[in-house]
């Protein structure tokens, strides 16, 4: 994960430009899902 404060100003700006976003963005819904799947088979 990138955050702000991770560059300096030119580096900013260039992540910004090229279309990145900062922050996490990852599906947790889909990933809690996975881990229950998980959790059965091991019950199982």
């Amino acid at each position: 994960m990138i955050r702000r404060e991770h560059l300096d100003r030119k580096g900013a700006l260039l992540f910004r430009l090229l279309g990145c976003r900062y922050g996490d963005h990852r599906d947790w819904a889909a990933i809690d899902a996975w881990a229950d799947d998980i959790a059965r088979e091991l019950v199982a």
